[in-house]
């Protein structure tokens, strides 16, 4: 293309775009088709000597933050990715109801949580739900697995990772064999092998892996529900990795979830405190004596357990009889992993200067004054 064709064609656009600024800054989605219109046919270098400093440079004119654009236009991209569209021009504002702000976090959430439930948040997002709280709340639970490593600058480790095909289905001798079978039966090789990416790019273990499904299951109020004997749950809010500095003590004790909830609608607005405690294997049950937080600092005490048979009877026997026990499954059910409540909690008065540690903790964690990375910040 020539460059006076680029000129005249570049000047266009900006005559769109300025009328968009000015008059119809929702139509975020015909803005970004004419960004990625001018970056496709290199149309900025008419004005500037690379893409980003067009971008700031009509960012400035326009009075809009460089950042807004960069968003759409990420935004689009990602879009097409998803919708499996190749050309711009088929990029139609009427038919996009996701929000910018939605595919933002959806492209830094599917970096790390696992693809069965991104496929089903997908899936509402383009329908045009309501899912950005959803989606805020899988990066609080799985974005500790990430261990403080961005996307930006890192290299790619697929030629470390041998990924399955269709040909690897074989006689299973251990679990991971039998994961790769079932997914080859169940049309899920894509999801399994991206899952073995994330797995391999963060070094993750699969105790960590357990750790997290487990709170990403607990974020569901159902097991409250069962604690209230079925009474539904008027208020609930969950908690990870909170830190509850002992009374009158410098050492302090780390509760691996704790939900605060109303079991119906009451003039006394005292939240009654839940706090469970997260134990994998049989000989972590075993070695099991007393916990501090179980004892002290809740109404309700739970331990949660992988849902596995040889540790039920273990689980029930070796904890008091007023602990409650959870098993998490691997399934998944929407977005969270499917529990079982085995054994409902009996119900304790928590001492008011436990209650006001745990209160003041959480109060810390609801106005990001600390957090689940760093939570001994304050």
């Amino acid at each position: 293309m020539e460059f006076f064709e680029k000129k005249e064609l570049l000047d266009n656009i900006e005559l769109e775009l300025i009328e968009l600024f000015r008059h119809d800054r929702r139509n975020w989605v015909r803005t970004a088709r004419l960004l990625l219109i001018i970056e496709r046919d290199k149309l900025y270098e008419v004005r500037e000597a690379s893409y980003s400093s067009y971008i700031r440079k009509l960012a400035f004119n326009n009075r809009v933050h460089a950042s807004t654009l960069w968003r759409i236009k990420s935004a689009a991209q990602l879009y097409m990715e998803l919708c499996d569209i190749d050309e711009i021009e088929l990029l139609e504002e009427q038919n996009i109801l996701a929000t910018p702000e939605q595919l933002e976090i959806y492209k830094k959430v599917r970096t790390i949580v696992p693809e069965k439930i991104m496929e089903n948040i997908k899936a509402r997002m383009l329908e045009g739900k309501k899912v950005r709280r959803e989606l805020s709340r899988l990066w609080e639970t799985y974005r500790p697995l990430k261990k403080g490593k961005t996307e930006r600058g890192r290299k790619s480790n697929n030629d470390e990772l041998k990924l399955s095909t269709t040909e690897d289905f074989h006689i299973p001798y251990t679990e991971d064999e039998k994961k790769i079978n079932f997914a080859i039966q169940s049309n899920n090789l894509k999801q399994f092998n991206l899952d073995l990416k994330k797995i391999n790019k963060y070094h993750l273990s699969p105790e960590e892996i357990s750790i997290t499904n487990i709170k990403n299951a607990l974020r569901s109020q159902y097991w409250i529900e069962q604690a209230y004997r079925k009474i539904p749950v008027y208020r609930f809010e969950f908690f990870n990795n909170i830190n509850l500095r002992l009374p009158n003590q410098n050492k302090s004790e780390r509760a691996d979830c704790l939900a605060v909830s109303f079991s119906e609608k009451s003039t006394i607005q005292i939240p009654e405190i839940s706090a469970v405690r997260i134990y994998l294997t049989k000989e972590s049950i075993v070695k099991y004596q007393t916990d501090n937080v179980l004892d002290n600092f809740c109404n309700y005490a739970f331990v949660a357990i992988p849902d596995k048979e040889e540790l039920y009877d273990l689980a029930l026997s070796t904890f008091n009889k007023s602990v409650g026990v959870i098993s998490v499954k691997e399934q998944i059910e929407t977005t969270r992993h499917q529990l079982k409540v085995l054994r409902v909690p009996e119900y304790k008065e928590v001492n008011p200067t436990y209650s006001n540690v745990v209160f003041s903790a959480l109060l810390l964690r609801s106005l990001h004054w600390n957090n689940a990375e760093k939570p001994g910040a304050i």
